[in-house]
Parts: C-alpha cells; structure tokens; sequence
C-alpha cells in the first residue's frame, strides 16, 4: 500500500511544492490540472517529452510515499 497525497496550488508554488516533497521523500511527484475534466480544464499542447510554457493557473501537485509510521519526522 502506498501514500498518496493531493495539494493544490497555483502555478507559481508547483514547481517548489513538487521538489520540497522530493526532497521530503516522495517517490515521485505529478503536477496535474486542478480542473481537469471540466469546463475551465486548460489543455497544454506539446511535444512528447518537451516542457509546457507554463503550468495551469490552478494545479494539483500529487506526491507518492512509501507507507511509514511517521512521514512528518
């Protein structure tokens, strides 16, 4: 079983949300559109592998940890 944290932010704090919770122990991080599957999701378009120009005003910064006892400490 794994630790699945979701955040929102805006996309000025993703990016250093995303690497604090690197640094912090997170497996790995995913910075997904907060309104994804609705009228306001904003699409990005590029190529495979290529950074997007910004990120979405309004984002979800997903963390996985491993299952532990304490994951402030």
């Amino acid at each position: 079983m794994w630790i699945s944290v979701a955040l929102a932010t805006d996309a000025v704090r993703a990016e250093a949300l995303s690497e604090a919770l690197l640094a912090h122990g997170a497996l790995s991080v995913s910075i997904e559109d907060a309104w994804a599957d609705s009228e306001r999701e904003q699409p990005q378009y590029g190529e495979p592998g290529s950074l997007p120009d910004s990120l979405w005003e309004q984002s979800r910064v997903v963390a996985l940890f491993e299952p532990a006892e304490d994951l402030i400490g």
